[in-house]
């Protein structure tokens, strides 16, 4: 299945959001740009649009071409793409109550990667528009063992996968451990993984699981949800969680 795992994958784009648009500016200068581009209108029910959502344009064997986000007004435009290329865009609704979902041409609420629709691209690729479907939440908070954790609960990674490991949302801890991860699909379960990236990397799966097998399926709406924090697993290298599949 391709879209296993991918929770890597997206997860990299975002938290390189802002080194991608700075690469892109230095490489303009050393490189034509190319003429292509997909644009359209995310919204919530075919007319409101949602901000704040992360357009991300993917070519068959490349992770990621190009990728924008959406305005106030929900609309996109992902720039410098290559004319006679195909790519399919996902939808990446971080930190929103929206599920992230794949342009479709068969389901104006978009698809699963695998059944994506490719989008051919001759100049400007318009009107490939998307109603997001809203999603359920898992809340919580976080609280940590001080006899194996001395770091900080703020800022923690909390990582939602579904029962055959696609990510499905991500979310960080306030100050006090609290966390909400909105926009995940309401017929599914989901196992929750816990990552420090920001201090020691140190990381687990709820309830001190050591894999994501062993690791409890949690309802999709569930509230008051208690991650304890007490994992001796810390990674020299945290960063191998960036690879790309």
């Amino acid at each position: 299945m391709r879209a296993k795992n991918n929770f890597k994958k997206y997860f990299t784009l975002f938290l390189f959001w802002g080194v991608t648009g700075v690469l892109s500016g230095i490489f303009a200068e050393v490189a034509e740009v190319q003429a292509g581009s997909i644009s359209g209108k995310i919204t919530s029910n075919g007319t409101e649009g949602i901000a704040g959502v992360y357009a991300q344009a993917f070519k068959e064997g490349v992770h990621q071409a190009n990728s924008a986000k959406t305005t106030g007004s929900g609309e996109y435009t992902i720039n410098n793409l290559e004319d006679g290329e195909s790519y399919r865009v996902h939808f990446f609704a971080f930190d929103t109550e929206y599920v992230s979902r794949w342009y479709s041409e068969s389901d104006p609420n978009g698809a699963e990667e695998d059944d994506a629709t490719p989008l051919m691209v001759s100049g400007e690729v318009t009107d490939k528009d998307i109603i997001l479907p809203l999603g359920g939440t898992i809340s919580g908070q976080l609280v940590k063992d001080k006899q194996c954790y001395s770091g900080t609960i703020e800022n923690i990674w909390i990582l939602a996968l579904n029962s055959i490991e696609v990510f499905r949302g991500i979310t960080k801890t306030s100050e006090t451990g609290e966390f909400t991860i909105g926009g995940l699909p309401l017929d599914e379960e989901m196992k929750l993984y816990i990552w420090d990236y920001d201090g020691a990397g140190v990381e687990e799966w709820y309830e001190d699981a050591a894999d994501f097998a062993g690791a409890k399926l949690i309802a999709v709406p569930s509230t008051g949800i208690t991650v304890s924090f007490c994992s001796l697993q810390v990674n020299m290298v945290p960063i191998y969680k960036l690879l790309l599949l």
